[in-house]
């Protein structure tokens, strides 16, 4: 199986196929959330291995170096296995749910450092 994280279209224009792709990719990553909310560790590899490259982007653009941006990003991905039972009530897709504990964590070190 694979699925990969897609970045969002540059025009307004909407692809059936890949709105189809979107919500296969949702259904995956949803799946993997309810897996770790079990306590399945694999699941969370797997979780981590298709949505870290955008999470780390996003942390990296707001970070001054490389290794304050891996930090957070095992800090998000330890959150997201603590909080992975509280997803299904979410109402989020997953990798928007997982982004907002990327910037929750920005924010508060960012409120720290002020």
């Amino acid at each position: 199986m694979s699925v990969h994280v897609m970045s969002a279209p540059a025009d307004d224009t909407v692809d059936c196929a890949d709105l189809a792709a979107r919500r296969h990719q949702n259904a995956v990553l949803s799946a993997l959330l309810k897996d770790c909310a079990h306590g399945d560790q694999a699941a969370l590899a797997r979780f981590y291995e298709l949505t870290s490259p955008w999470i780390y982007t996003l942390i990296a653009r707001r970070t001054s170096s490389a290794a304050e941006a891996d930090d957070e990003v095992v800090t998000v991905y330890a959150k997201v296995w603590r909080r992975s039972v509280d997803f299904a009530g979410a109402g989020q897709s997953a990798l928007a749910w997982t982004t907002s504990i990327a910037f929750e964590g920005r924010t508060r070190r960012h409120r720290s450092r002020l």
